[in-house]
């Protein structure tokens, strides 16, 4: 019983965490850019503060070292087809196709999965010095100027962390942490929105929490931006452990998306864009209150609609591609 009830627990985790990205999504489209509106820029500065790195821990979870190419070339099939796809989409809506080596919008998180996994085998060997290093590298890499979209690697390295201590706590912690206190939850969860706080009241670009500017981007030297690094990994890391304290363990509206979040993840991409466009269009601004209601609203219905079973059949057609093997055609004899 007990087994279910932590299964089921993480598909609640992950269909919250899918309907956050979507309603962020949404919200990035407000006002030409969503994080431009203070009202909106709280509510997101606490979306992205703690969902990505949310995401990548449960990653971790049930990560694995065996069939390595094999996982590889699923994940590389998954990112070359809607690669192809969204550029298509992009363009036919107006958008120009360019940095078509790049990994477009989301597909950096397919792009960092392939890196990670690449990196499973001498993570299963040597865990916690993985970890270890893995700190040393996410904070490292912002001193790279090199635009971090390219490969995903400036992404794949600052959250590699989280996916490392997934793979090494996650289940551990699933059990645990839901079981804590009450005053240890309000503790950790007090701390976290302190955090945000600070992040919010710094007014710092937003590329802070996506993890894909170095330094120099940012606009800051190696050593403060070394610290504003380690500070936002902190309060991403106090945000997961306080939404794996809060997490019911049940909630069957969440569990599907949680348990279809790839098809959610991928094809809401193709809605956000058709939204931003009509918000384009319209040309009008809404107030902070309604435009959020709005996207809340928007992000519900996209998740449960994306999470239904035909889109999850379409990623696992997509996702057992390299698994095809071509059918022998007997040729006649003479």
């Amino acid at each position: 019983m007990d087994v279910v009830l932590r299964d089921r627990r993480l598909d609640v985790l992950r269909g919250g965490l899918i309907l956050s990205v979507v309603f962020g999504h949404l919200l990035e489209t407000h006002g030409g850019w969503g994080w431009a509106d203070p009202p909106q820029r709280a509510l997101l500065t606490v979306l992205y503060a703690f969902h990505m790195p949310a995401f990548v821990f449960l990653t971790g979870i049930h990560a694995k070292a065996d069939q390595v190419p094999l996982r590889i070339a699923r994940l590389v099939s998954v990112l070359v087809v809607f690669q192809v796809l969204f550029l298509a989409f992009g363009w036919l809506i107006g958008h120009p196709i360019a940095n078509w080596y790049s990994p477009y919008w989301v597909l950096w998180y397919v792009m960092a999965m392939i890196w990670w996994q690449a990196l499973m085998p001498l993570i299963a060997r040597f865990p916690r010095a993985a970890l270890l290093t893995s700190v040393v590298v996410a904070v490292a890499v912002g001193i790279v100027d090199v635009h971090g979209n390219w490969f995903a690697f400036s992404r794949a390295a600052v959250f590699l962390p989280f996916f490392i201590a997934g793979y090494i706590w996650g289940k551990r912690a699933m059990i645990a942490l839901p079981t804590a206190p009450a005053g240890a939850k309000a503790a950790v969860g007090g701390a976290f929105l302190v955090g945000v706080a600070v992040i919010f009241a710094a007014n710092g670009d937003p590329h802070w929490l996506f993890g894909n500017w170095g330094y120099q981007q940012l606009g800051v030297a190696v050593v403060p931006g070394a610290i504003g690094r380690i500070g936002v990994m902190a309060v991403a890391a106090t945000g997961v452990v306080a939404l794996l304290m809060l997490a019911p363990a049940r909630m069957p509206v969440l569990e599907r998306p949680g348990r279809h979040s790839l098809a959610v993840f991928l094809f809401h991409v193709f809605a956000v864009e058709l939204y931003a466009v009509a918000l384009g269009a319209w040309g009008g601004e809404a107030p902070a209150a309604v435009a959020v209601t709005v996207a809340f609203l928007t992000a519900v219905v996209l998740t449960a609609l994306f999470s239904a079973r035909v889109f999850e059949r379409g990623c696992r057609i997509v996702f057992r591609l390299p698994e095809l093997r071509p059918r022998r055609i007997p040729v006649p004899r003479a």
